[in-house]
């Protein structure tokens, strides 16, 4: 009679790490790159033959949610490390976004926590607002368009007086130049002091309408200090 077995002959490793006789072994792997584990096996094992490279005998314990297993550098045993990969991280110095793309613990400088504004600063455990900073950036702003409405309402005044000095300007230009003039005292008269919350002067109705939109833009992007978070 045929003899049959329903044994599976297994392999065991000597001191070497090799088979001391041909057999299956269920084998752990890990990413050759990055250690992470991938996946359990059954492989076979000549006689004197090892392990594939980047596996192991022993079986990591499973992790938990946002937890990744990845084999020590040293190849001893498996850890587990926090996972963000695919989350956005903050440098605690500029502010600057990263995307995490690697298990582990976050570097010292980064945190998940978003800053509410350009002018944030943390403080080793959430960001705080620096309203002074804020404040003297959204008077800057202010000032520089203050200039640039100025240098376009003297362009205008100057163009119309020319007109008016050589005896060839018009009723309508000269009303023109009337408004710019008013315009030119009621600009300089604008506190910039008071940015964000300025209010500016009409635009005089002359000059293209692209023009008239530049120069109605007024420097709004900055929050208001006093209704920071």
């Amino acid at each position: 009679m045929a003899q049959y077995s329903i044994k599976i002959d297994k392999a065991e490793l000597n001191q070497h790490g090799l088979a001391k006789e041909a057999g299956w072994m269920t084998v752990y792997h890990a990413h050759p790159l990055s250690r992470e584990y991938i996946h359990a096996s059954m492989e076979y094992l000549p006689q004197g033959v090892g392990l594939p490279e980047y596996s192991y005998t022993d079986a990591p314990e499973l992790s938990q949610d946002n937890a990744a297993i990845v084999r020590t550098k040293d190849g001893s045993h498996w850890q587990t490390l926090p996972d963000h990969r695919g989350q956005t991280a903050y440098d605690t110095a500029t502010r600057q976004a990263t995307l995490i793309t690697e298990p582990g613990e976050l570097p010292a400088f980064l945190t998940l926590l978003p800053p509410g504004t350009d002018f944030d600063i943390w403080d080793g455990k959430q960001w705080n607002t620096d309203i002074k900073a804020q404040k003297a950036a959204a008077v800057q702003r202010a000032e520089n368009h203050k200039a640039q409405l100025t240098a376009k309402a003297f362009e205008h005044i100057a163009t119309l007086e020319r007109a008016v000095k050589l005896g060839i300007a018009t009723q309508e230009e000269k009303k023109q130049l009337t408004s710019w003039e008013a315009y030119s005292v009621l600009l300089r008269r604008v506190d910039i002091e008071n940015a964000p919350s300025v209010t500016w002067p009409t635009v005089p109705a002359t000059g293209s309408s692209q023009e008239r939109a530049v120069l109605d833009a007024s420097p709004h992007t900055f929050l208001d200090p006093t209704k920071s978070g």
